[in-house]
């Protein structure tokens, strides 16, 4: 039996050694099997810079204008994972910038609107205080003081106690910070960039002077309460609402009337430039420094502050008498939006040049310069095609216009008109480059440009 096991097993090999063989000569080829290659889809990088060259109408720039935009959203969350961290909602976090920290609270009240929530940056009183207890105290109940409308609230706290001018909030890292907490709330707090809103009291009133000015094309409207306007040039706000508020009685460093000097300042440049520099002035009846009713409707103020200041001056009674009107600050600033690209800029480069440069930029609307005095009145015309300087006292420096589709006609020639009446003729080039660089210097999805002019005033 072992035996007949044996041989079976022996023929068994024999004849599959013979059919191996065999197929050596015949069934040794076999099939490939083919693995279809992983593709990677491209990356933000990669889709935005396929776009040289397409953008060849209006419909492809605004397209293109959201994928640079979502790709520069992208950049920031990869190389500052942090970001996000610096504002959360309904809670106090610490925003540094180089070896400076600032701290801000912030406050949501509300359900954002389609088109995001207004933001409120709120400053504090206080001033010069150099064991900072006082502006710390100051700090810590404002996020709340405006929540009367919803939007987002952040309450700055000022990374400075030691400036004896009280300018607390004009030190040169502030204007980094501001820019920083816009730029946040935009991509991680579904704020509206064009309802972006300033409002301070006292030494924040004070800063609010020197803010709104400085960073006046990032803003919807601006209120001043109670503060001083260390001899700040009110220029650039042709295209800002302000509304200036103070108390009556408020007699120190002269707040009360220097508050109406220079609500007739805003008179004297509406009328001189013809128009723009929409405000308000209220002049708090019988009321202190510290009871000004900034957060309140309803309130009596002077009725005629021209006759009040008169009076002051002259030492006679007012007898204008008194009115109620709604002085709530959030409530009169967000009947406002911003226009991002206005018709007509006025832009004194002087008051905004040394905090540019902390900043690190040159532009101011639709316009860009290196040039830290000189004032620009410029202005577009789309049914024309035409860019117009009626002003420009700048001198032997570069000057940028910068353009989009809805300001003239991308794909025609754009004539530009200087002050002497001289014109110059050139057509735009549509450039990915320049909708990336614009997109990039103030982080702002209305201020990307994907055409510019550069000249040189002589």
């Amino acid at each position: 039996m072992k035996k007949a096991i044996s041989f079976l097993l022996i023929l068994a090999s024999l004849l599959c050694m013979a059919g191996c063989e065999e197929g050596t000569s015949t069934d040794t080829t076999t099939t490939a099997v083919t693995t279809p290659a992983v593709t990677e889809p491209p990356t933000l990088t990669e889709q935005v810079d396929a776009l040289e060259g397409t953008l060849t109408d209006v419909e492809a720039i605004k397209a293109a204008r959201e994928l640079v935009w979502e790709e520069y959203a992208a950049k920031i969350a990869d190389k500052s994972p942090n970001r996000k961290k610096e504002i959360r909602k309904n809670q106090t976090t610490k925003i540094k910038i180089g070896g400076t920290t600032m701290k801000v609270m912030t406050r949501v009240v509300g359900s954002a609107p389609k088109d995001g929530y207004p933001l409120f940056l709120v400053y504090h009183g206080g001033g010069y205080n150099p064991d900072g207890q006082m502006n710390e105290s100051q700090w810590s109940g404002m996020a709340e003081r405006y929540d009367d409308v919803p939007g987002i609230y952040c309450s700055i706290r000022s990374v400075s106690d030691n400036e004896s001018s009280g300018q607390i909030f004009s030190t040169d890292i502030s204007w980094q910070f501001y820019d920083r907490i816009i730029e946040n709330c935009i991509l991680y707090m579904k704020a509206n960039p064009n309802q972006v809103y300033i409002v301070g009291y006292s030494a924040g009133g004070n800063g609010v002077y020197q803010i709104a000015p400085r960073i006046t094309d990032r803003l919807a409207s601006a209120t001043m309460t109670a503060g001083h306007p260390e001899g700040i040039d009110l220029t650039n706000l042709y295209n800002l609402p302000f509304y200036l508020q103070v108390g009556e009685l408020d007699t120190a460093y002269n707040r009360y009337t220097i508050t109406v000097e220079y609500e007739q300042k805003l008179d004297e440049l509406a009328e001189k430039y013809g128009g723009g520099y929409y405000h308000k002035c209220f002049v708090h009846y019988n009321k202190e420094h510290g009871v000004v009713g900034d957060n309140a409707s309803n309130q009596t103020v002077i009725a005629d502050n021209a006759a009040w200041l008169a009076a002051k001056q002259n030492g006679t009674a007012y007898t204008g008498g008194t009115v109620k009107t709604e002085t709530h600050a959030a409530k009169l600033m967000t009947t406002h939006t911003r226009d991002p690209l206005p018709q007509r800029v006025i832009w004194n480069t002087q008051t905004n040049g040394n905090s540019n440069n902390k900043r690190g930029i040159k532009s101011f609307y639709w316009l860009s310069t290196s040039a830290t005095s000189g004032t620009i009145d410029a202005s577009y015309d789309k049914a024309t095609n035409t860019i117009t300087f009626k002003q420009c006292s700048i001198k032997r420096t570069n000057i940028t216009i910068y353009l989009n589709e809805e300001m003239v006609d991308l794909f025609s020639p754009v004539k530009v008109i200087m002050p002497d009446g001289s014109v110059t003729e050139f057509t735009p080039e549509i450039s990915l480059e320049t909708l990336r660089k614009t997109t990039a210097e103030r982080g702002d999805p209305n201020y990307q440009f994907c055409a510019s002019y550069t000249f040189k005033m002589k």
